[in-house]
This record gives structure tokens, sequence and C-alpha cells, in this order.
């Protein structure tokens, strides 16, 4: 897998946040055989790689006042994984700083994975087993995330995630 350098990633993944024709330009590059965007970053003041991986939903979300865009981002930092479903926008309905999902991956039984949600990020969910959260997308091609929003209900929200590569 090709390196990019950390401004190389930010600069591509804001084009693809914004820009639908350059998501399906990606699709289309010789010799893409994912859909994630894997990036490693040097963190000089603790002299550790810090590494980062994300999706795109392979749809927006829709809601009754427009739409928004939703991602799953994997992260390494300290040799700790984490895992975070957001949208960048709306909110994620919650209970005292707590969520679940229903995680689906390819055919099997739907799984509920814990999230815990900051009162001041209301569009961010972390999975609290992110380990086993990222087995699963290692080894999966699709993957369908139910999960609540404020006044929007459940949505199904689907990933096509074959071909993660993350050995951290």
């Amino acid at each position: 897998m090709k390196k990019i350098s950390h401004k190389a990633f930010v600069i591509l993944l804001f084009a693809l946040l914004c820009n639908t024709e350059a998501k399906s330009q990606l699709k289309g590059v010789p010799g893409a055989t994912t859909k994630w965007i894997v990036n490693e970053q040097n963190d000089v003041k603790v002299h550790r790689k810090l590494y980062f991986g994300n999706i795109l939903a392979n749809e927006p979300v829709t809601y009754k006042s427009g739409s928004a865009i939703a991602e799953i981002i994997i992260r390494n930092k300290n040799g700790i994984n984490e895992a975070i479903f957001r949208v960048d926008k709306g909110h994620f309905k919650h209970n005292a700083s707590k969520a679940d999902i229903k995680a689906r991956f390819d055919r099997e039984k739907p799984v509920v994975y814990h999230c815990t949600i900051s009162e001041e990020v209301l569009n961010n969910l972390v999975i609290t087993d992110a380990n086993q959260f990222i087995s699963k997308l290692k080894t999966s091609k699709k993957l369908t995330i139910e999960a609540s929003f404020e006044n929007e209900g459940n949505k199904s929200i689907k990933f096509d995630v074959e071909g993660l590569k993350w050995d951290h």
C-alpha cells in the first residue's frame, strides 16, 4: 500500500467529503482494491507513529432537512486502537453519554456495539470494543450500521469495507 503524507491525506479527505466527483474518481484509480484510506504520521512528542484509517459510507445519510456524510475512522495512538463512527451533520441519540449501534458484517447476525459520546461532540460515537470491531472490519466485505439519530429515528448506513490492511 502506498503511503501518503498527512497533508495529502487531509486534502484528499476534504475533497472526498466535499466532492462526489472525487469519490467516483477514486473508485477508478488503477490498482485500487479498497475504499479505505490509511495513513501514518510521526508523533515527535512521544517518538511513535500514529496510524489513521477512514472509509466513507456508500451513500449519504438522509434526514428530513438534508443529508450527512457518514464515515468510520480507525486510529492507533500509543499502541491503542480506537474506532469512531461519525456523521458530519446531525446528532446521535444517546443516554448519559452512551449510545449503542448495531453492526452487521456481511451476512452475519447484527451485533450490538456499545459506544461513548461526548456532550460537546454529538456526531461522533467512540466504539468501546475497538479491537473486536476492527478485527471484523479486516475480514469483512460489507458492513451495515444501524444507529439512532436525534429527531430522525433509526437509520441504516452501508459501507463497502473490503480490503482493510491494519496490523496495529
